[in-house]
């Protein structure tokens, strides 16, 4: 054996080292990678099963909301077709998630259509205006109740909660107000002028201010100068 021997043994240990600790933090990137982009892949899929529950909540309310639900796995089934045989690649990931996620935005704005049909519907069923047959202790709630039901059903983002505190919320005013008495006739023409029309002080009675606070009616009302 030459004295070159030993030098060689040692370099090629130093070689195979080297190549070890490249595979090691090639590995350890790789890791890293595919790590990142399943997080990626998670939170669209979140964001989409939050989307499915809310469609599902919708549907039980009322048959009019015709949500499909058919393909919201396509995205996830295509990257675990590529993933059976080794690690997907960064355009897999990326093919995947732009997949979910219109999935989830086409998903999103048929719940928004169903929702604002649905829930304005069921409030312009609501006899509101017996709202001033209820006791005033009742009618600052009742009212509150009514503002928070329109912001509700015009809730950019239609969740299940959402949903939830609608139905929850209505049921109980709704039950309220249907125990409560019709509002009588002559409170009732005065409510509609009001509403119909841009009227003047000179426009209403005596008798209509006094059966306006009769009823309680009068902090509704807005009374506003006319410019010079």
């Amino acid at each position: 054996m030459t004295s070159a021997d030993p030098v060689r043994d040692r370099a090629l240990k130093l070689q195979n080292e080297v190549r070890r600790l490249e595979a090691g933090a090639q590995g350890e990137g790789q890791a890293k990678r595919v790590a990142r982009r399943v997080d990626e892949i998670q939170s669209a899929l979140a964001v989409l099963s939050g989307h499915a529950r809310a469609a599902r909540t919708l549907r039980r309310l009322t048959t009019a909301a015709d949500i499909s639900l058919a393909g919201l796995g396509a995205g996830r089934d295509d990257l675990a077709r590529r993933a059976a045989g080794s690690i997907p690649s960064d355009s897999a990931f990326t093919a995947a998630k732009r997949k979910i996620e219109t999935s989830s935005s086409s998903l999103a704005k048929e719940i928004q259509a169903a929702w604002k049909a649905w829930a304005d519907e069921r409030l312009s069923a609501l006899p509101d205006r017996r709202i001033a047959m209820l006791d005033q202790a009742r009618q600052a709630q009742a009212r509150a109740t009514l503002r928070n039901l329109g912001g509700l059903a015009a809730a950019a983002s239609v969740t299940t909660p959402v949903i939830t505190e609608f139905t929850s919320a209505y049921e109980g005013l709704e039950d309220e107000l249907g125990e409560a008495a019709d509002v009588p006739e002559e409170l009732l023409a005065v409510l509609d002028r009001l509403s119909r029309n841009l009227i003047t002080l000179r426009d209403i009675s005596d008798d209509e201010v006094a059966l306006l606070r009769a009823y309680h009616m009068d902090g509704d009302i807005e009374l506003r100068r006319k410019s010079a």
